[in-house]
C-alpha cells in the first residue's frame, strides 16, 4: 500500500473489528435476560442475578485500566492492544458453553477485563493517524460498538444465541491479525528515545510527506526525556509531579467530565434493561424490536457525527448541537411523566418511545462522538498511561453505580424521574465543559498538549507556537 492513509484506515480497521464485537457481547446481555425468563429455558436467573449480569464487567474495569495504563506506558500501545483482545476470546468459550449463572457471570467478569481495549484504542488511533482524520476514525471505532449491539439483536432473530456467540470470534482474528503484522505508535516510541524505529514507524503511518511534524516530535521529546533524566527527584516525588502538573489535571477534568457525560445520556440502561422500553412503550412484544430501532438511530447519529467532526470545530458542534439535545431530554421526561400519570391519550401511546429515538440521535450525533474523540486528544504524551488509569476509576465507578443501582431508581422514581436526574447531571457537566473544554479540530497532538499546559497563561485556543517556543527553549 503505497497511500499511507490505506494504512492508516487498516489500522483503524483492526480496532474497529475489536470494539464491534465487544458491542456484538454486550448487546447481547439483555437478550440473554430475556431468553432465559421464557419458559423451558435450560437456565433460571433470580432478579438479583439478573441485575449483576450487565455490572459484573464494570467492576474489573478499574484494575484493568490500570493495569492497561502502566503497561501501555512500559510496553507500547500494539501488544498491550493484542493481550487485551485475548479475554475477548475467554468470554466467547465461555458464554458458548455456559450451562448456568456462574458461568454466565464468570464470562462477563473476564470480559471486562477488556474494557481497557477502549482507552488504548483512542489513543493509538490518534497517535498513529491524521489530524484530518483523527476524529472522523475515532467516532467510527464508537459506532462500531452501537453496531455490534443493533447486530446482535438483528441476527438473534435468526440463530441461536450461542452459534451468535461463536460467530463472533471472527472479528478477534481479523484485529489479532492486523495489529501483529503493524508497527507500534511512533509517539510512544518517541517517547522512549527510539527516534529510527519512530521514523520507521510514522513513515509507514503517515508517509515521508509530514516530516515537519515528525520533527518536531522527536525534538520535543528528545527535551523531555533529557529533562527527566537530570532529575535525581525521588519516585514518590515525580509521581507527585505528575499528579499536579497543569496539563494532566486539566486534561483529567476534561477527560472525566467526557466519560460522565456517555454514563448520564442514559444509554448504558436502556441497553442493559430493556424493562425501560417495556415501561415506555407499554408493548412488551416487540420490545427488541423498539431496541433495535435506537441501536439503528445510534448508528445514524454516529455516521453524522464522523461526517460533521470533519467539518466543525468541536465546541460549535457540542454546544451549537449539544443545548437543543438537553432540550430534548427535559422534553422526554416531561411526557415520560405524563404517561406514568396515566394523562396521555391512547393515540399519542407512540409519543414517549418516539421521543427517546429522537433524543438518542440528536446526542450521539452532536456529543458521544465528538467527546470520545476529545477524551484521546488531551492527554500530554508522558501521562497518557496513568490518564488510562484515573479516567479509568472514575468511568467504572459511575458505570457500576448507574447499572447497578437503574433496577432501584425504576422502582422508586421510575423512568421520568431516573432520566430526570440525568438531564440535570449532563447540564451541569456541558457548563462546565463551556469553560474548560479546549477546541482540538485539525491540530496536531503536541499542539494541544502545549495549549493545556497554558504557558505565561496565555489563552487555550491562541498562540500555539509561540507556546511552543517557549517550552522548548526551557
Amino acid at each position: 500500500m503505497k497511500n499511507p492513509m490505506y494504512k492508516q484506515l487498516l489500522y483503524a480497521f483492526a480496532l474497529w473489528c475489536h470494539q464491534f464485537q465487544i458491542g456484538f457481547i454486550y448487546g447481547l446481555q439483555g437478550l440473554l435476560i430475556l431468553n432465559f425468563r421464557k419458559p423451558g429455558s435450560l437456565i433460571h436467573l433470580t432478579a438479583a442475578q439478573e441485575s449483576w449480569i450487565p455490572a459484573i464487567t464494570t467492576l474489573v474495569l478499574f484494575p484493568t485500566r490500570v493495569i492497561a495504563g502502566v503497561l501501555t506506558t512500559r510496553y507500547g500501545r500494539k501488544w498491550i492492544l493484542v493481550l487485551l483482545v485475548m479475554p475477548n476470546l475467554i468470554t466467547v468459550v465461555t458464554l458458548y458453553f455456559a450451562y448456568d449463572f456462574t458461568m454466565l457471570i464468570s464470562a462477563y467478569l473476564i470480559c471486562g477485563f477488556s474494557g481497557a481495549a477502549s482507552a488504548v484504542q483512542s489513543i493509538a488511533i490518534a497517535e498513529c493517524c491524521s489530524p484530518r482524520i483523527r476524529g472522523t476514525l475515532l467516532d467510527i471505532k464508537y459506532t462500531m460498538v452501537v453496531f455490534g449491539f443493533g447486530a446482535a439483536r438483528l441476527c438473534e432473530k435468526f440463530f441461536d444465541w450461542r452459534h451468535l456467540i461463536l460467530i463472533s470470534i471472527l472479528p478477534l482474528l481479523v484485529t489479532l491479525t492486523i495489529m501483529i503484522l503493524s508497527h507500534d505508535s511512533p509517539a510512544w516510541l518517541a517517547s522512549q528515545g527510539r527516534f529510527q524505529e519512530c521514523t520507521k514507524a510514522f513513515n509507514w503511518f503517515r508517509g515521508e510527506e509530514e516530516k515537519e511534524e515528525l520533527d518536531k516530535l522527536i525534538e520535543w521529546q528528545d527535551r523531555v526525556i533529557t529533562k527527566k533524566s537530570a532529575d535525581r527527584s525521588g519516585k514518590l516525588r515525580r509521581i507527585a509531579k505528575v499528579l499536579m502538573d497543569k496539563g494532566f489535571l486539566k486534561a483529567t477534568m476534561i477527560t472525566c467530565a467526557c466519560l460522565l457525560f456517555y454514563d448520564m445520556t442514559g444509554r448504558i440502561p436502556v441497553i442493559a434493561y430493556l424493562d425501560i422500553l417495556n415501561s415506555i412503550t407499554k408493548d412488551p412484544a416487540n420490545v427488541n424490536y423498539y431496541a433495535f430501532l435506537i441501536d439503528m438511530c445510534d448508528l445514524l447519529g454516529l455516521s453524522l457525527s464522523a461526517i460533521l467532526v470533519t467539518k466543525m470545530r468541536r465546541r460549535t458542534l457540542v454546544f451549537g448541537l449539544g443545548i437543543p439535545t438537553l432540550l430534548m431530554l427535559y422534553t422526554f421526561c416531561g411526557i415520560s411523566y405524563i404517561s406514568y400519570l396515566n394523562l396521555l391519550p391512547a393515540r399519542l401511546s407512540w409519543l414517549p418511545v418516539t421521543v427517546m429515538v429522537v433524543y438518542f440521535f440528536m446526542i450521539n450525533a452532536c456529543a458521544l462522538g465528538t467527546f470520545f474523540t476529545i477524551q484521546s486528544e488531551v492527554y500530554p504524551l508522558a501521562f497518557r498511561g496513568v490518564g488510562i488509569a484515573v479516567a479509568g476509576f472514575v468511568f467504572t465507578l459511575s458505570t457500576f453505580i448507574i447499572v447497578k443501582m437503574t433496577p432501584t431508581f425504576l422502582k422508586s422514581v421510575g423512568v421520568h424521574g431516573l432520566f430526570s436526574i440525568f438531564a440535570i447531571i449532563l447540564s451541569l457537566i456541558m457548563l462546565f465543559l463551556y469553560f474548560y473544554l479546549p477546541e482540538t479540530f485539525n491540530k496536531t497532538l503536541q499542539n494541544i498538549e502545549v495549549e493545556l499546559k497554558d504557558v505565561g497563561g496565555t489563552d487555550l485556543t491562541t498562540n500555539v507556537e509561540a507556546n511552543e517556543k517557549m517550552l522548548i527553549n526551557k
